[in-house]
């Protein structure tokens, strides 16, 4: 069936878009919000609560690595299912 995306097509796109993501010190929100999918409204929070906006020239950098970090230390062990 052509079109149709497996479970396994899902996992591996988004560990391509991490390792994309990983390779870089400072991205865009545009690029943030591909890897995260939240809105941009909560996208902002995370940023702001953990310190990783840049603002240079007006442009809004974040940095991938905290962002990273910080998402990370909201895990909930055992998932939400």
């Amino acid at each position: 069936m052509a079109g149709v995306q497996t479970e396994y097509d899902y996992f591996h796109d988004k560990m391509d878009r991490v390792t994309k993501k990983e390779q870089k010190k400072w991205i865009r929100y545009k690029e943030a919000l591909k890897i995260y999918p939240v809105s941009r409204g909560t996208l902002t929070k995370w940023a702001e609560e953990c310190n990783a906006v840049l603002d240079m020239d007006g442009s809004k950098l974040l940095d991938a690595e905290r962002l990273e970090k910080y998402v990370e230390s909201k895990r909930v062990n055992g998932g939400v299912w």
